[in-house]
């Protein structure tokens, strides 16, 4: 059975190379990043949960395996992650928080890149001196 990858965005479709080759890419490893599941093994060995997510996998013409942001999937499957493989959801609003806490003590000043606004937050386009 041949299966391709499609990206699931609600409204439409998302295919750039470039971008996916991005996202696929573990820095890490200088790797690509590995399915870490078993939920698509039916469709071949290039979907076993230790195999790479290959480019050659996804076209965004053919149905198979639709690649959903999380908040997208059923809140069964979701809680059935979190307790079986300890995947859990950060808001990006948390981790840009977590990452200006790490900004302000590499740089030594706040605010070096955006400043926090409850959950969101405003870019800092003016530029720093000695950063």
């Amino acid at each position: 059975m041949q299966a391709y990858i499609y990206i699931d965005t609600g409204d439409s479709y998302v295919f750039d190379t470039l971008v996916l080759q991005t996202l696929l890419k573990d820095r890490t490893t200088n790797q690509n990043i590995i399915w870490a599941t078993d939920d698509y093994s039916e469709f071949g060995s290039s979907f076993n949960i230790d195999s790479e997510l290959e480019l050659c996998l996804f076209n965004v013409c053919n149905t198979g395996v639709a690649i959903r942001p999380r908040m997208a999937k059923k809140c069964d499957y979701q809680n059935g992650r979190t307790r079986d493989k300890a995947e859990v959801f950060t808001p990006a609003w948390l981790c840009n928080e977590q990452n200006n806490l790490i900004d302000e003590q590499w740089f030594g000043c706040k605010h070096v890149f955006n400043k926090q606004l409850n959950k969101s937050w405003q870019f800092n386009n003016e530029k720093k001196k000695d950063v």
